[in-house]
């Protein structure tokens, strides 16, 4: 009945949290509801790495719970990150019955509403005011593009115009969907714990700790320093009860982490390791880094710190204090370690919801000290103004990444047919050989692996293999070895450079690195499709090429007698399979 009566004085915040996830996830709705009949069942998937997000929540869906390595073989390598979320989205697609891709469409609506309760109940204890919170949270959602360009508040008035940043972060799968709920959720709870710290209280606490390790590099790190500076202010004024409570909160997170370190352990010992963290964007050196959000988080510190000794809501203070301590720790661990590995991700993900959530604080608290902004009615207004401008930017935010996406989503249809070929006729866990985007979307649909590319990049695999999938997609190309000496230095240069080496050269590899590709392709041009097929550890069972873009322009002659002819889909996709 408790419950029932809260949810009853709540209605209001229920209906706006309601309105926030349609507004996050209505582009997936009207794309399907434009394509009609044309819509084949390949979704949207606009947001970054969307493809790959879903094709580890399909390995789940299909049975296989541990991902260390979606794309391809062995499936028992250890993993270069945990993949926890994608683990859980792919088990609960499963037993909802609603299959990967609608349960990614649902999540598109739920993740925001639950994230928006989650950011008003967070503020609301840090605060107080209804008012901040509910600006807050609905901030954070609908706007933390403002906060990182705020000249697009002029866009407003120019509906479809602006900066084309990409969809509403939180319309993005798994991370932050899901990371972000768990990252939020654990400061709701550790902001009351804090306030009264118990023993049951403190070991759930450690059990979430411990298990964020398994989901997000960024939210677990984030969380443990938080929770390890508290204890040393715990420490310091002596309030010893949650001192103790703090250690048995950290030693619950770090027995339940003890896994997650033995499986970094086999892999920092695994040949290809190396390569492998260049490729994910691991970067050597003690650099410091410093940002004008992390400026203007070190001036909200320190206000919150002279407000700490002020005896001005002392909970609150501390809390913002020793999170923003926290951030310019994540930002700069490679100080102590001499390792970082794509620190903006604490950006988008920690820092800018914070830099929110108490410029909304201090931006009310001054205009409430304002004689006639003390008017309830006024107060309204202006609450309802804010929040009008966060749904107007939200939707032009979404509309333009909607008309920028909406032609790849469209040209996707055509792959579908040729994917349902191979899920019918081939067996699982047969390799299938194709050049992006299809090889993209074959994990997503089908049991089956792909010869690794792109997203593969991700996991312990040996370099070799993503030269060798660039060189035989411009073999079969009938690309002769001087043309691609050429071309690797003009326009293959972006393509190769990600395909080739991940993150470490996300979009220009150096000249000598062109080079040395353009020499080894050179080397495999050489030798016979036979000889390469033959000595390749991860020889592909089905061949796939898209004739539209001329994919097999080879002599018949040089295929004969390593792989046959079985389909002609579309009069497009040539489907062959190896002898």
């Amino acid at each position: 009945m408790n419950i029932i009566n809260k949810t009853k004085k709540s209605w209001w915040i229920i209906f706006i949290g309601l309105a926030i996830a349609i507004s996050v996830g209505f582009p997936e709705v009207l794309f399907v509801s434009e394509m009609g009949n044309k819509y084949q069942g390949v979704p949207l998937m606009g947001t970054d790495a969307e493809e790959h997000y879903l094709a580890s929540m399909r390995e789940a869906y299909d049975g296989r719970y541990v991902l260390s390595n979606t794309y391809s073989i062995p499936k028992n390598i250890p993993f270069l990150y945990p993949e926890g979320g994608e683990t859980m989205a792919g088990f609960a697609s499963r037993i909802s019955g609603l299959g990967v891709i609608r349960f990614n469409i649902a999540m598109k609506f739920l993740s925001p509403f639950l994230l928006f309760l989650l950011l008003y109940k967070l503020v609301l204890l840090i605060d107080g005011r209804k008012s901040v919170a509910l600006l807050s949270a609905s901030f954070i959602i609908l706007g933390s593009n403002l906060a990182a360009r705020p000249n697009e508040i002029l866009n407003l008035l120019t509906p479809g115009s602006g900066y084309h940043p990409g969809f509403n972060n939180y319309f993005r799968p798994i991370n932050p969907e899901i990371s972000s709920m768990l990252f939020f959720g654990y400061l709701v709870l550790f902001y009351k714990f804090i306030k009264t710290p118990k023993i049951l209280f403190a070991i759930f606490l450690g059990a979430i700790l411990g298990a964020s390790f398994y989901f997000y590099l960024f939210t677990w790190t984030f969380l443990l320093v938080l929770t390890s500076l508290f204890l040393v202010f715990s420490v310091i004024v002596k309030k010893y009860e949650l001192t103790k409570k703090i250690l048995l909160t950290l030693a619950t997170a770090l027995l339940l982490s003890l896994p997650y370190w033995l499986e970094i352990k086999r892999a920092v010992s695994f040949p290809d390791y190396q390569d492998a963290a260049l490729r994910f964007g691991m970067e050597s050196g003690r650099n410091f880094f410093f940002s004008g959000s992390l400026a203007l988080l070190s001036a909200i510190m320190v206000l919150l710190f002279i407000n700490y000794f002020r005896g001005a809501k002392k909970e609150a203070s501390i809390f913002g204090t020793l999170f923003a301590l926290s951030a310019l720790m994540v930002y700069n661990q490679q100080l102590i370690t001499g390792k970082s590995i794509q620190s903006p991700h604490y950006h988008f993900m920690t820092t800018v919801p914070m830099i929110i959530v108490f410029t909304v604080i201090f931006t009310w608290t001054c205009f409430q000290k304002i004689s006639i902004f003390k008017s309830i009615f006024l107060q309204a207004l202006a609450v309802s103004f804010a929040l009008a401008i966060f749904f107007v930017n939200n939707f032009n935010w979404q509309m333009l990444s909607y008309e920028h996406t909406k032609g790849t989503a469209i040209q996707r249809q055509d792959y579908k047919p040729v994917i349902n070929w191979l899920e019918q006729n081939a067996a699982e866990d047969d390799i299938v050989f194709s050049s992006a985007p299809l090889s993209t979307l074959i994990p997503v649909f089908t049991p089956l692996n792909i010869y690794p590319s792109a997203f593969a990049q991700y996991y312990l695999l040996p370099k070799n293999v993503f030269r060798q999938q660039t060189f035989l997609d411009l073999r079969f190309a009938g690309v002769s070895s001087e043309e691609a000496s050429e071309r690797f230095l003009g326009d293959l240069r972006n393509e190769l450079s990600y395909g080739t080496y991940g993150i470490r050269y996300r979009k220009n590899m150096p000249d000598f690195e062109a080079e040395k590709l353009a020499d080894e392709y050179a080397a495999f041009y050489g030798k016979s499709l036979k000889e390469i097929l033959d000595k390749d550890y991860y020889r592909p069972d089905y061949f796939v090429f898209d004739q539209k873009f001329n994919e097999l322009a080879l002599p018949k002659k040089e295929i004969e007698g390593i792989m046959e002819e079985k389909a002609f889909i579309d009069g497009r996709f040539l489907v062959y399979k190896m002898k």
